[in-house]
Protein backbone atom coordinates (compact mmCIF):
# COMPACT_ATOMS: atom_id res chain seq x y z
CA UNK A 1 0.00 0.00 0.00
CA UNK A 2 1.61 3.41 -1.12
CA UNK A 3 2.00 6.49 1.25
CA UNK A 4 -0.83 8.15 -0.40
CA UNK A 5 -3.43 5.21 -0.17
CA UNK A 6 -2.30 4.22 3.47
CA UNK A 7 -2.91 8.60 4.45
CA UNK A 8 -6.76 8.00 2.76
CA UNK A 9 -9.45 7.69 4.72
CA UNK A 10 -10.86 4.79 1.99
CA UNK A 11 -7.11 3.38 1.79
CA UNK A 12 -8.85 0.38 -0.27
CA UNK A 13 -10.46 2.26 -3.13
CA UNK A 14 -7.76 4.42 -2.90
CA UNK A 15 -5.23 1.52 -3.85
CA UNK A 16 -7.58 0.07 -6.73
CA UNK A 17 -7.05 3.61 -7.89
CA UNK A 18 -3.48 3.83 -8.45
CA UNK A 19 -3.47 0.31 -9.68
CA UNK A 20 -5.54 1.12 -12.28
CA UNK A 21 -4.13 3.95 -13.32
CA UNK A 22 -0.39 2.51 -13.17
CA UNK A 23 -2.00 -0.73 -15.51
CA UNK A 24 -3.48 1.85 -18.07
CA UNK A 25 -0.02 3.81 -18.02
CA UNK A 26 1.75 0.71 -18.70
CA UNK A 27 2.84 -0.94 -22.20
CA UNK A 28 0.04 -1.78 -24.07
CA UNK A 29 1.15 -4.70 -25.43
CA UNK A 30 1.76 -6.60 -22.34
CA UNK A 31 -1.09 -8.67 -21.47
CA UNK A 32 0.22 -10.17 -18.65
CA UNK A 33 -1.58 -8.60 -16.38
CA UNK A 34 -4.91 -7.95 -16.63
CA UNK A 35 -7.10 -6.83 -14.15
CA UNK A 36 -9.61 -8.29 -12.05
CA UNK A 37 -11.97 -5.74 -9.98
CA UNK A 38 -14.24 -7.12 -6.88
CA UNK A 39 -16.39 -4.01 -6.10
CA UNK A 40 -18.09 -5.55 -2.93
CA UNK A 41 -17.50 -3.90 0.60
CA UNK A 42 -15.51 -6.47 1.76
CA UNK A 43 -13.35 -5.48 -1.10
CA UNK A 44 -13.11 -1.57 -1.08
CA UNK A 45 -14.72 -0.65 2.55
CA UNK A 46 -12.92 -3.39 4.42
CA UNK A 47 -14.15 -6.71 6.52
CA UNK A 48 -15.69 -4.75 9.42
CA UNK A 49 -17.73 -2.40 6.85
CA UNK A 50 -21.20 -2.97 8.67
CA UNK A 51 -20.25 -1.08 11.87
CA UNK A 52 -18.08 1.43 9.71
CA UNK A 53 -21.40 1.95 7.42
CA UNK A 54 -23.89 4.86 8.82
CA UNK A 55 -21.05 5.93 11.79
CA UNK A 56 -20.44 9.23 12.47
CA UNK A 57 -16.39 8.81 10.88
CA UNK A 58 -18.49 7.63 7.33
CA UNK A 59 -18.54 10.81 5.10
CA UNK A 60 -20.77 9.67 2.27
CA UNK A 61 -19.82 12.86 -0.33
CA UNK A 62 -16.49 12.12 0.58
CA UNK A 63 -16.93 8.45 -0.38
CA UNK A 64 -19.19 9.47 -3.70
CA UNK A 65 -15.85 11.24 -4.69
CA UNK A 66 -13.32 9.06 -4.37
CA UNK A 67 -16.10 6.94 -6.57
CA UNK A 68 -15.63 9.16 -9.16
CA UNK A 69 -12.47 9.04 -9.31
CA UNK A 70 -13.06 5.13 -9.29
CA UNK A 71 -14.73 5.25 -12.46
CA UNK A 72 -12.35 7.71 -14.20
CA UNK A 73 -9.90 5.22 -13.38
CA UNK A 74 -12.15 2.36 -14.79
CA UNK A 75 -13.71 4.05 -18.10
CA UNK A 76 -11.95 2.67 -21.32
CA UNK A 77 -9.13 0.70 -19.23
CA UNK A 78 -8.26 -2.27 -21.54
CA UNK A 79 -6.67 -4.39 -18.89
CA UNK A 80 -9.89 -5.20 -17.09
CA UNK A 81 -11.51 -8.40 -18.44
CA UNK A 82 -13.68 -9.10 -14.99
CA UNK A 83 -15.74 -7.20 -12.69
CA UNK A 84 -17.90 -8.22 -9.53
CA UNK A 85 -20.36 -6.06 -8.83
CA UNK A 86 -21.94 -5.97 -5.02
CA UNK A 87 -25.47 -3.92 -3.71
CA UNK A 88 -23.44 -4.14 -0.88
CA UNK A 89 -21.08 -1.75 -2.09
CA UNK A 90 -23.61 0.63 -4.05
CA UNK A 91 -25.11 1.03 -0.74
CA UNK A 92 -22.63 3.96 0.25
CA UNK A 93 -22.84 5.52 -2.84
CA UNK A 94 -26.20 7.48 -1.71
CA UNK A 95 -25.45 9.54 -4.86
CA UNK A 96 -27.33 8.24 -7.76
CA UNK A 97 -24.83 10.16 -10.32
CA UNK A 98 -22.01 8.61 -8.92
CA UNK A 99 -23.62 5.44 -8.93
CA UNK A 100 -25.03 6.21 -12.81
CA UNK A 101 -20.98 7.57 -13.81
CA UNK A 102 -19.93 4.01 -12.49
CA UNK A 103 -22.23 1.68 -14.39
CA UNK A 104 -21.53 3.69 -17.38
CA UNK A 105 -17.63 3.61 -16.86
CA UNK A 106 -18.19 -0.33 -16.66
CA UNK A 107 -19.98 -0.58 -19.64
CA UNK A 108 -17.25 1.01 -21.29
CA UNK A 109 -13.97 -1.47 -20.94
CA UNK A 110 -13.72 -2.18 -24.30
CA UNK A 111 -12.29 -5.95 -23.16
CA UNK A 112 -14.48 -6.91 -20.49
CA UNK A 113 -15.21 -10.47 -20.99
CA UNK A 114 -17.21 -11.44 -17.48
CA UNK A 115 -19.75 -9.10 -15.80
CA UNK A 116 -20.90 -10.59 -12.38
CA UNK A 117 -23.85 -8.11 -11.08
CA UNK A 118 -25.15 -9.27 -7.24
CA UNK A 119 -27.39 -6.75 -6.74
CA UNK A 120 -29.38 -8.21 -3.45
CA UNK A 121 -33.32 -6.89 -2.77
CA UNK A 122 -32.87 -3.41 -4.25
CA UNK A 123 -33.95 -2.00 -7.31
CA UNK A 124 -32.73 -2.02 -10.20
CA UNK A 125 -34.11 0.12 -12.93
CA UNK A 126 -33.81 -1.97 -16.32
CA UNK A 127 -32.56 1.89 -17.66
CA UNK A 128 -29.57 1.10 -15.08
CA UNK A 129 -29.10 -2.61 -16.16
CA UNK A 130 -28.72 -1.19 -20.08
CA UNK A 131 -26.40 1.51 -18.46
CA UNK A 132 -24.20 -0.93 -17.05
CA UNK A 133 -24.02 -3.44 -19.83
CA UNK A 134 -24.35 -1.74 -22.62
CA UNK A 135 -22.52 1.01 -24.96
CA UNK A 136 -22.60 1.96 -28.56
CA UNK A 137 -18.94 3.51 -28.21
CA UNK A 138 -17.24 0.05 -29.13
CA UNK A 139 -17.82 -3.40 -30.31
CA UNK A 140 -18.33 -5.33 -26.62
CA UNK A 141 -16.70 -8.70 -26.21
CA UNK A 142 -18.74 -10.03 -23.31
CA UNK A 143 -18.62 -13.35 -22.84
CA UNK A 144 -20.27 -14.11 -19.32
CA UNK A 145 -23.21 -12.22 -18.00
CA UNK A 146 -24.35 -13.36 -14.16
CA UNK A 147 -27.10 -11.21 -12.71
CA UNK A 148 -28.35 -12.74 -9.17
CA UNK A 149 -30.73 -11.35 -7.17
CA UNK A 150 -31.54 -8.57 -9.36
CA UNK A 151 -35.22 -7.05 -8.97
CA UNK A 152 -36.01 -5.71 -12.71
CA UNK A 153 -38.15 -2.87 -12.21
CA UNK A 154 -39.90 -1.45 -15.65
CA UNK A 155 -42.42 -1.89 -17.68
CA UNK A 156 -42.60 -4.78 -20.30
CA UNK A 157 -42.09 -2.40 -23.51
CA UNK A 158 -38.68 -1.61 -21.32
CA UNK A 159 -38.17 -5.15 -21.14
CA UNK A 160 -38.69 -5.42 -24.55
CA UNK A 161 -36.32 -3.06 -25.49
CA UNK A 162 -33.73 -4.32 -23.00
CA UNK A 163 -34.00 -7.88 -24.85
CA UNK A 164 -33.24 -5.94 -28.16
CA UNK A 165 -30.49 -4.97 -27.16
CA UNK A 166 -29.37 -7.64 -25.68
CA UNK A 167 -29.28 -9.24 -28.61
CA UNK A 168 -27.82 -6.48 -30.81
CA UNK A 169 -24.51 -5.85 -28.48
CA UNK A 170 -23.77 -9.49 -27.59
CA UNK A 171 -24.92 -11.22 -30.75
CA UNK A 172 -21.61 -12.59 -31.31
CA UNK A 173 -19.87 -12.58 -27.92
CA UNK A 174 -21.66 -13.73 -25.07
CA UNK A 175 -21.26 -17.46 -24.54
CA UNK A 176 -22.86 -18.03 -20.60
CA UNK A 177 -26.00 -16.45 -19.45
CA UNK A 178 -26.56 -16.80 -15.90
CA UNK A 179 -29.94 -15.19 -14.06
CA UNK A 180 -29.93 -16.30 -10.40
CA UNK A 181 -33.35 -15.15 -8.59
CA UNK A 182 -34.14 -12.60 -10.94
CA UNK A 183 -37.42 -10.74 -10.79
CA UNK A 184 -38.52 -9.70 -14.40
CA UNK A 185 -41.42 -6.88 -14.64
CA UNK A 186 -44.15 -9.91 -15.09
CA UNK A 187 -44.23 -13.68 -15.79
CA UNK A 188 -44.98 -12.44 -19.38
CA UNK A 189 -41.23 -10.96 -19.22
CA UNK A 190 -39.78 -14.92 -19.72
CA UNK A 191 -41.26 -15.55 -23.27
CA UNK A 192 -39.16 -12.38 -25.23
CA UNK A 193 -36.50 -12.96 -22.97
CA UNK A 194 -36.40 -16.88 -24.04
CA UNK A 195 -36.68 -15.72 -27.84
CA UNK A 196 -33.90 -13.27 -27.32
CA UNK A 197 -31.53 -15.99 -26.19
CA UNK A 198 -32.24 -18.43 -28.97
CA UNK A 199 -31.44 -15.81 -31.27
CA UNK A 200 -27.63 -15.55 -29.83
CA UNK A 201 -25.23 -17.92 -31.77
CA UNK A 202 -22.58 -18.37 -29.47
CA UNK A 203 -24.14 -19.26 -26.16
CA UNK A 204 -23.24 -21.71 -24.97
CA UNK A 205 -25.00 -21.83 -21.16
CA UNK A 206 -27.94 -20.81 -20.37
CA UNK A 207 -28.84 -21.15 -16.64
CA UNK A 208 -32.39 -19.30 -15.34
CA UNK A 209 -32.89 -20.32 -11.82
CA UNK A 210 -35.70 -18.17 -10.35
CA UNK A 211 -37.33 -19.02 -7.01
CA UNK A 212 -39.57 -15.98 -7.24
CA UNK A 213 -42.19 -16.66 -9.69
CA UNK A 214 -44.45 -19.37 -11.46
CA UNK A 215 -43.32 -20.01 -14.87
CA UNK A 216 -46.64 -19.75 -17.31
CA UNK A 217 -45.34 -21.84 -20.24
CA UNK A 218 -42.99 -20.70 -22.89
CA UNK A 219 -44.19 -21.20 -26.19
CA UNK A 220 -43.59 -24.03 -28.45
CA UNK A 221 -41.47 -22.17 -31.11
CA UNK A 222 -39.22 -20.57 -28.41
CA UNK A 223 -38.45 -23.81 -26.26
CA UNK A 224 -37.95 -25.31 -29.97
CA UNK A 225 -35.47 -22.61 -30.93
CA UNK A 226 -33.35 -22.72 -27.84
CA UNK A 227 -33.26 -26.44 -27.85
CA UNK A 228 -32.19 -26.03 -31.81
CA UNK A 229 -29.48 -23.16 -30.49
CA UNK A 230 -26.41 -24.52 -33.17
CA UNK A 231 -23.85 -24.18 -29.65
CA UNK A 232 -25.77 -24.59 -26.71
CA UNK A 233 -24.52 -27.31 -24.85
CA UNK A 234 -25.85 -26.42 -21.12
CA UNK A 235 -29.26 -25.84 -20.41
CA UNK A 236 -30.65 -24.75 -17.16
CA UNK A 237 -34.30 -24.22 -16.12
CA UNK A 238 -35.45 -24.36 -12.70
CA UNK A 239 -38.83 -22.70 -10.95
CA UNK A 240 -41.07 -23.25 -7.99
CA UNK A 241 -43.40 -23.99 -10.97
CA UNK A 242 -41.91 -24.70 -13.70
CA UNK A 243 -44.97 -25.04 -16.61
CA UNK A 244 -45.57 -28.45 -18.06
CA UNK A 245 -45.82 -26.21 -21.63
CA UNK A 246 -42.28 -25.71 -21.07
CA UNK A 247 -40.71 -28.53 -20.00
CA UNK A 248 -42.92 -30.70 -23.23
CA UNK A 249 -41.59 -27.68 -25.51
CA UNK A 250 -37.69 -28.25 -24.03
CA UNK A 251 -38.30 -32.09 -24.45
CA UNK A 252 -39.80 -31.91 -28.20
CA UNK A 253 -37.55 -29.28 -29.29
CA UNK A 254 -34.37 -31.64 -27.70
CA UNK A 255 -36.01 -34.74 -29.82
CA UNK A 256 -36.25 -32.37 -33.30
CA UNK A 257 -32.65 -30.97 -32.05
CA UNK A 258 -31.35 -34.20 -32.39
CA UNK A 259 -32.22 -34.63 -35.78
CA UNK A 260 -30.21 -31.43 -36.95
CA UNK A 261 -26.72 -32.06 -34.93
CA UNK A 262 -27.80 -30.06 -31.87
CA UNK A 263 -24.97 -29.36 -29.79
CA UNK A 264 -27.06 -29.82 -25.96
CA UNK A 265 -24.96 -32.02 -24.17
CA UNK A 266 -26.51 -31.45 -20.21
CA UNK A 267 -30.45 -30.45 -19.86
CA UNK A 268 -31.04 -29.72 -16.04
CA UNK A 269 -34.83 -29.15 -15.38
CA UNK A 270 -36.54 -28.27 -12.07
CA UNK A 271 -39.82 -27.59 -10.77
CA UNK A 272 -42.65 -28.70 -8.92
CA UNK A 273 -44.37 -31.44 -10.92
CA UNK A 274 -43.10 -33.69 -13.63
CA UNK A 275 -46.40 -34.93 -15.75
CA UNK A 276 -47.25 -38.33 -18.03
CA UNK A 277 -46.87 -35.98 -20.97
CA UNK A 278 -43.56 -34.18 -20.42
CA UNK A 279 -41.88 -37.30 -18.97
CA UNK A 280 -43.24 -39.21 -22.73
CA UNK A 281 -41.81 -36.21 -24.45
CA UNK A 282 -38.72 -36.68 -23.00
CA UNK A 283 -38.57 -40.30 -23.38
CA UNK A 284 -39.10 -39.90 -26.97
CA UNK A 285 -35.99 -37.58 -26.84
CA UNK A 286 -33.83 -39.90 -25.34
CA UNK A 287 -34.98 -42.53 -27.46
CA UNK A 288 -33.97 -40.69 -30.57
CA UNK A 289 -30.31 -42.75 -31.85
CA UNK A 290 -29.23 -39.51 -32.82
CA UNK A 291 -29.44 -37.89 -29.23
CA UNK A 292 -26.32 -35.94 -28.31
CA UNK A 293 -27.29 -35.32 -24.37
CA UNK A 294 -24.43 -36.78 -22.00
CA UNK A 295 -26.00 -35.49 -18.98
CA UNK A 296 -30.26 -35.31 -17.61
CA UNK A 297 -31.50 -34.05 -14.35
CA UNK A 298 -34.86 -34.00 -13.47
CA UNK A 299 -36.06 -32.59 -9.86
CA UNK A 300 -39.41 -32.37 -8.81
CA UNK A 301 -41.49 -32.44 -6.04
CA UNK A 302 -43.85 -34.62 -7.12
CA UNK A 303 -43.09 -36.56 -10.38
CA UNK A 304 -44.44 -40.15 -9.60
CA UNK A 305 -46.03 -39.87 -13.02
CA UNK A 306 -42.31 -40.26 -14.77
CA UNK A 307 -42.54 -43.59 -13.63
CA UNK A 308 -46.15 -44.18 -13.98
CA UNK A 309 -48.06 -45.39 -16.47
CA UNK A 310 -51.38 -43.38 -18.09
CA UNK A 311 -53.59 -45.81 -15.81
CA UNK A 312 -51.57 -45.48 -12.80
CA UNK A 313 -49.57 -48.52 -12.92
CA UNK A 314 -46.15 -48.12 -11.40
CA UNK A 315 -43.06 -47.61 -13.75
CA UNK A 316 -42.24 -51.24 -13.57
CA UNK A 317 -44.54 -53.87 -12.69
CA UNK A 318 -44.16 -57.83 -12.78
CA UNK A 319 -47.50 -58.15 -13.66
CA UNK A 320 -46.93 -55.92 -16.85
CA UNK A 321 -44.53 -57.64 -19.72
CA UNK A 322 -43.85 -53.49 -21.25
CA UNK A 323 -42.37 -51.07 -19.31
CA UNK A 324 -43.03 -47.15 -19.72
CA UNK A 325 -41.28 -45.42 -22.13
CA UNK A 326 -39.12 -43.23 -19.84
CA UNK A 327 -37.44 -46.90 -18.60
CA UNK A 328 -37.31 -48.37 -22.23
CA UNK A 329 -35.88 -45.10 -23.12
CA UNK A 330 -32.63 -45.51 -20.20
CA UNK A 331 -32.23 -48.71 -20.90
CA UNK A 332 -31.67 -48.02 -24.66
CA UNK A 333 -30.10 -44.91 -24.90
CA UNK A 334 -26.66 -44.76 -25.84
CA UNK A 335 -25.34 -40.99 -25.19
CA UNK A 336 -26.11 -40.38 -21.50
CA UNK A 337 -23.03 -40.43 -19.24
CA UNK A 338 -24.83 -38.89 -16.55
CA UNK A 339 -28.47 -38.94 -15.13
CA UNK A 340 -29.87 -37.88 -11.67
CA UNK A 341 -33.80 -38.10 -10.69
CA UNK A 342 -34.82 -36.37 -8.15
CA UNK A 343 -38.15 -36.93 -5.88
CA UNK A 344 -39.00 -40.32 -8.28
CA UNK A 345 -40.46 -43.82 -7.09
CA UNK A 346 -39.41 -46.53 -8.12
CA UNK A 347 -40.18 -50.37 -7.93
CA UNK A 348 -37.76 -52.98 -7.08
CA UNK A 349 -36.52 -54.02 -10.11
CA UNK A 350 -36.49 -50.36 -12.67
CA UNK A 351 -33.41 -49.22 -12.26
CA UNK A 352 -31.02 -52.43 -11.93
CA UNK A 353 -33.17 -53.40 -15.03
CA UNK A 354 -32.05 -49.57 -16.86
CA UNK A 355 -28.30 -50.63 -15.55
CA UNK A 356 -28.17 -54.08 -16.64
CA UNK A 357 -28.79 -52.57 -20.52
CA UNK A 358 -27.53 -49.22 -20.40
CA UNK A 359 -23.46 -50.01 -21.01
CA UNK A 360 -22.61 -45.75 -21.19
CA UNK A 361 -23.93 -44.43 -18.48
CA UNK A 362 -20.83 -43.53 -15.60
CA UNK A 363 -22.71 -41.44 -12.94
CA UNK A 364 -26.30 -41.95 -11.24
CA UNK A 365 -27.85 -39.96 -8.82
CA UNK A 366 -31.27 -41.12 -7.09
CA UNK A 367 -31.80 -38.45 -4.18
CA UNK A 368 -35.00 -37.44 -2.72
CA UNK A 369 -36.44 -40.68 -4.59
CA UNK A 370 -38.68 -42.60 -2.68
CA UNK A 371 -36.34 -46.11 -3.50
CA UNK A 372 -37.48 -49.28 -1.42
CA UNK A 373 -35.40 -51.64 0.30
CA UNK A 374 -35.60 -53.82 -2.37
CA UNK A 375 -34.88 -51.81 -5.43
CA UNK A 376 -31.68 -50.80 -3.75
CA UNK A 377 -31.00 -54.69 -3.47
CA UNK A 378 -31.30 -54.99 -6.84
CA UNK A 379 -29.12 -52.10 -7.44
CA UNK A 380 -26.79 -53.54 -5.46
CA UNK A 381 -27.17 -57.26 -6.90
CA UNK A 382 -26.30 -55.41 -10.56
CA UNK A 383 -23.30 -54.04 -9.74
CA UNK A 384 -21.28 -56.47 -7.61
CA UNK A 385 -22.45 -59.53 -10.14
CA UNK A 386 -20.39 -57.94 -12.79
CA UNK A 387 -23.99 -57.22 -14.87
CA UNK A 388 -22.76 -53.39 -15.11
CA UNK A 389 -19.18 -53.07 -15.85
CA UNK A 390 -19.42 -48.92 -16.61
CA UNK A 391 -21.09 -47.03 -13.40
CA UNK A 392 -18.30 -45.23 -11.50
CA UNK A 393 -20.25 -42.74 -9.30
CA UNK A 394 -23.30 -44.00 -7.71
CA UNK A 395 -25.52 -41.90 -5.45
CA UNK A 396 -28.29 -42.87 -3.07
CA UNK A 397 -28.36 -40.06 -0.65
CA UNK A 398 -31.18 -39.36 1.57
CA UNK A 399 -33.76 -42.15 0.62
CA UNK A 400 -33.83 -43.65 4.39
CA UNK A 401 -32.76 -46.67 3.46
CA UNK A 402 -32.40 -49.46 6.34
CA UNK A 403 -29.92 -52.31 7.19
CA UNK A 404 -30.53 -54.48 4.16
CA UNK A 405 -29.53 -52.37 1.66
CA UNK A 406 -26.38 -51.21 3.89
CA UNK A 407 -25.60 -55.08 3.81
CA UNK A 408 -26.36 -55.22 0.31
CA UNK A 409 -23.48 -52.06 -0.46
CA UNK A 410 -21.13 -53.37 2.23
CA UNK A 411 -21.18 -56.56 -0.49
CA UNK A 412 -21.39 -54.61 -3.57
CA UNK A 413 -17.91 -52.85 -2.29
CA UNK A 414 -16.46 -56.38 -2.08
CA UNK A 415 -17.02 -57.47 -5.14
CA UNK A 416 -17.59 -54.57 -7.39
CA UNK A 417 -14.26 -52.90 -9.32
CA UNK A 418 -15.79 -50.23 -11.17
CA UNK A 419 -17.63 -47.87 -8.90
CA UNK A 420 -14.94 -44.82 -7.85
CA UNK A 421 -17.52 -43.18 -5.98
CA UNK A 422 -20.20 -43.63 -3.81
CA UNK A 423 -22.73 -41.15 -1.97
CA UNK A 424 -24.74 -43.00 0.85
CA UNK A 425 -25.50 -40.14 3.51
CA UNK A 426 -28.31 -39.33 5.35
CA UNK A 427 -29.69 -43.17 5.38
CA UNK A 428 -30.91 -45.22 8.11
CA UNK A 429 -29.21 -48.71 7.77
CA UNK A 430 -27.83 -48.97 11.72
CA UNK A 431 -24.87 -49.59 13.08
CA UNK A 432 -24.18 -53.26 11.69
CA UNK A 433 -24.08 -52.19 7.88
CA UNK A 434 -22.40 -49.07 8.70
CA UNK A 435 -19.85 -51.16 10.03
CA UNK A 436 -20.06 -53.74 7.11
CA UNK A 437 -19.44 -50.99 4.81
CA UNK A 438 -16.02 -50.11 6.41
CA UNK A 439 -14.97 -53.65 6.37
CA UNK A 440 -15.83 -53.77 2.79
CA UNK A 441 -12.72 -51.55 1.77
CA UNK A 442 -10.42 -54.46 2.84
CA UNK A 443 -11.25 -55.92 -0.02
CA UNK A 444 -12.11 -52.84 -2.52
CA UNK A 445 -9.40 -51.21 -4.62
CA UNK A 446 -11.19 -48.74 -6.88
CA UNK A 447 -13.35 -46.50 -4.70
CA UNK A 448 -11.74 -43.28 -4.29
CA UNK A 449 -14.73 -41.45 -2.37
CA UNK A 450 -16.76 -42.36 0.27
CA UNK A 451 -19.33 -40.12 1.81
CA UNK A 452 -21.38 -41.51 4.67
CA UNK A 453 -22.10 -38.32 6.16
CA UNK A 454 -24.87 -38.28 9.33
CA UNK A 455 -24.23 -42.18 9.49
CA UNK A 456 -25.15 -41.83 13.26
CA UNK A 457 -28.17 -39.14 13.55
CA UNK A 458 -30.60 -42.03 12.98
CA UNK A 459 -29.40 -44.53 15.27
CA UNK A 460 -30.49 -44.82 18.53
CA UNK A 461 -27.61 -45.79 20.27
CA UNK A 462 -24.52 -43.63 21.96
CA UNK A 463 -23.54 -41.72 19.11
CA UNK A 464 -20.01 -41.06 20.01
CA UNK A 465 -19.21 -44.59 20.30
CA UNK A 466 -21.22 -45.14 17.40
CA UNK A 467 -18.80 -42.66 16.17
CA UNK A 468 -15.71 -44.66 17.37
CA UNK A 469 -17.22 -48.32 16.24
CA UNK A 470 -17.22 -47.24 12.32
CA UNK A 471 -14.17 -45.34 12.56
CA UNK A 472 -12.07 -47.93 13.57
CA UNK A 473 -13.34 -50.04 11.38
CA UNK A 474 -12.43 -48.13 9.28
CA UNK A 475 -9.06 -47.41 9.93
CA UNK A 476 -8.49 -51.10 9.88
CA UNK A 477 -10.20 -51.61 6.66
CA UNK A 478 -7.37 -48.55 5.38
CA UNK A 479 -4.53 -51.06 6.45
CA UNK A 480 -4.98 -53.14 3.17
CA UNK A 481 -6.64 -50.23 1.32
CA UNK A 482 -4.24 -47.99 -0.57
CA UNK A 483 -6.51 -46.40 -2.89
CA UNK A 484 -9.33 -44.42 -0.98
CA UNK A 485 -8.29 -40.95 -0.70
CA UNK A 486 -11.63 -38.99 0.57
CA UNK A 487 -14.24 -40.68 3.02
CA UNK A 488 -16.64 -37.55 4.45
CA UNK A 489 -18.64 -38.41 7.56
CA UNK A 490 -19.57 -34.81 8.49
CA UNK A 491 -22.22 -34.59 11.08
CA UNK A 492 -21.23 -37.27 13.31
CA UNK A 493 -19.54 -36.81 16.83
CA UNK A 494 -15.88 -36.82 16.13
CA UNK A 495 -13.12 -38.25 18.19
CA UNK A 496 -9.81 -35.91 17.36
CA UNK A 497 -7.30 -38.81 17.99
CA UNK A 498 -9.26 -41.17 15.69
CA UNK A 499 -9.74 -38.40 13.26
CA UNK A 500 -6.13 -37.87 13.13
CA UNK A 501 -5.42 -41.41 12.06
CA UNK A 502 -8.29 -41.54 9.61
CA UNK A 503 -7.09 -38.58 7.97
CA UNK A 504 -3.51 -39.65 8.19
CA UNK A 505 -4.26 -43.05 5.94
CA UNK A 506 -6.40 -40.52 3.50
CA UNK A 507 -3.60 -38.09 3.29
CA UNK A 508 -0.93 -40.90 2.65
CA UNK A 509 -3.98 -42.53 -0.12
CA UNK A 510 -3.81 -39.28 -1.78
CA UNK A 511 -0.20 -38.80 -2.84
CA UNK A 512 0.10 -42.19 -3.86
CA UNK A 513 2.72 -43.04 -1.82
CA UNK A 514 1.41 -46.16 0.36
CA UNK A 515 0.08 -47.71 -3.69
CA UNK A 516 3.56 -47.54 -4.68
CA UNK A 517 4.82 -49.23 -1.60
CA UNK A 518 2.32 -52.28 -1.65
CA UNK A 519 3.09 -52.51 -5.25
CA UNK A 520 6.97 -52.53 -5.11
CA UNK A 521 7.20 -54.58 -2.08
CA UNK A 522 10.74 -55.18 -2.66
CA UNK A 523 12.35 -51.51 -2.40
CA UNK A 524 14.50 -51.45 0.23
CA UNK A 525 14.30 -49.86 3.66
CA UNK A 526 15.73 -46.43 3.04
CA UNK A 527 13.73 -46.23 -0.27
CA UNK A 528 10.63 -47.49 1.22
CA UNK A 529 11.41 -44.71 3.98
CA UNK A 530 12.13 -41.66 1.32
CA UNK A 531 8.71 -42.92 -0.27
CA UNK A 532 6.58 -42.22 3.08
CA UNK A 533 8.61 -40.04 5.26
CA UNK A 534 8.19 -36.28 3.00
CA UNK A 535 7.12 -33.14 4.30
CA UNK A 536 3.81 -33.76 3.12
CA UNK A 537 3.28 -36.58 5.18
CA UNK A 538 2.79 -35.06 8.29
CA UNK A 539 4.49 -32.34 10.91
CA UNK A 540 4.52 -34.87 13.47
CA UNK A 541 6.98 -38.20 12.66
CA UNK A 542 5.79 -39.64 15.21
CA UNK A 543 2.24 -40.61 13.96
CA UNK A 544 3.72 -42.55 11.40
CA UNK A 545 3.61 -45.60 13.72
CA UNK A 546 -0.51 -45.26 11.75
CA UNK A 547 1.64 -46.30 8.72
CA UNK A 548 4.00 -48.54 10.21
CA UNK A 549 1.48 -50.80 11.14
CA UNK A 550 0.17 -51.53 7.58
CA UNK A 551 2.96 -54.06 6.94
CA UNK A 552 4.62 -55.29 10.02
CA UNK A 553 5.97 -58.33 8.34
CA UNK A 554 7.71 -56.24 6.05
CA UNK A 555 9.36 -54.27 8.50
CA UNK A 556 10.18 -57.49 10.63
CA UNK A 557 11.51 -58.94 7.47
CA UNK A 558 13.79 -55.97 7.01
CA UNK A 559 14.79 -55.85 10.46
CA UNK A 560 16.01 -59.52 10.28
CA UNK A 561 18.06 -59.02 6.89
CA UNK A 562 19.57 -55.71 9.18
CA UNK A 563 20.61 -58.38 11.63
CA UNK A 564 21.86 -60.94 9.98
CA UNK A 565 24.24 -58.58 7.88
CA UNK A 566 25.52 -57.01 10.98
CA UNK A 567 26.22 -60.68 12.61
CA UNK A 568 28.38 -61.33 9.22
CA UNK A 569 30.17 -58.54 9.59
CA UNK A 570 31.10 -59.08 13.34
CA UNK A 571 32.73 -62.80 12.25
Amino acid sequence: MTSSSASSPFPLITSLIENLNCQHDSDENDTTNMAEINLSCDSMVGADYFNYYGSTEFDSLKFGHYVNMLSEAISNHERIEKVDLCWDFLQFVSNKESQHALFRAISSIPNLKYLHVFYGDFGLQLSELEMLIFDTRHQQQLELLELNDAVLAGTEQEFERFCDALKSNFQHSLKTIKLYDTTFPSEKSLEPLVQTLSELQELQTIELVQTNFDDPGISKENTHALCQMPKLTNLKLEAPELATKTITGIAEGLSLASRSNSSLKSLFLSGGNLDHCSALAIANALQNPTCLLESLHLSFESSDSILQYPDGMSFSDSSRSESTAIEKALRENSSLKELTLNGCTFSDTVVSNILQCNSTLKSLTLTNAKIQEGSCTEIANTLCNGKNISLEHLCLTNNKLGGDSGLAIANTLKKNSTLKSLEFANNDVGETAWIAIADSLRFNQTLEVLNIDNACWFCNDDDDQLYCNITNSLIDALQQNYVIKEISTQGMDTNKELSDKLDFYLKLNSSDRRRKFFENSDMDQQHWLSNVITSQTTANLSELHYFFRSMPSMLQEENNTIKHQQQKRKL
